[in-house]
């Protein structure tokens, strides 16, 4: 496994020093209503679904919530994972939510219905592991759903404006299974 800069403790406790803005999903960008109809789609109350680098917690939030699935999550960043807890508590709902490593996860292999990572790939050099964990993680004939970043149009402005440096450092995405 060889990782980026962008998997590191240090970028993901920086990233999650921040308070959230919003506690759900919100539906004003098109990136989040197409994964909220995704979610709506494949997800089925009583589903055990995995969320791999879930921090804040939201997208978990929310399915558990409105979808009434059994929701898990795992995040490297221990900022990141007490924000989830935060925001699981303020809702009062149940999760299990883990603080470790993707590769060295408590989580059985084969336990999940639909697994899936919201631009989470793009942090590593090599991406074929982090796929290969999607699928190890999944029960037998379940859903892996795996997103990327669109830095065309209004976002790649904004993360241009907001985090220019965070656009500097190698994200490539190779897809070779």
């Amino acid at each position: 496994m060889n990782n980026s800069e962008k998997t590191t403790n240090q970028y993901w406790d920086k990233i999650y020093s921040f308070q959230p803005k919003s506690l759900m999903p919100l539906n004003l960008f098109a990136g989040s209503r197409n994964l909220l109809r995704l979610f709506k789609k494949h997800i089925k109350p009583g589903m055990e679904v995995l969320e791999i680098g879930c921090a804040p917690g939201n997208y978990l939030a929310y399915i558990t919530k409105n979808l009434k699935a059994n929701v898990s999550g795992v995040d490297y960043s221990i900022r990141g994972i007490a924000l989830s807890h935060k925001l699981f508590d303020a809702f009062n709902i149940k999760g299990d939510l883990r603080c470790e490593d993707i590769f060295t996860t408590t989580f059985p292999f084969n336990s999940f219905d639909f697994v899936y990572s919201n631009g989470v790939i793009e942090h590593f050099d090599e991406p074929k592991d982090i796929i290969r964990r999607h699928i190890e993680l999944l029960k037998p004939g379940g859903t892996a759903l795996i997103t990327v970043p669109n830095y065309r149009g209004i976002y790649g402005r904004l993360q241009r404006y907001f985090d220019y440096e965070n656009l500097l450092i190698p994200n490539e995405v190779k897809l070779i299974l």
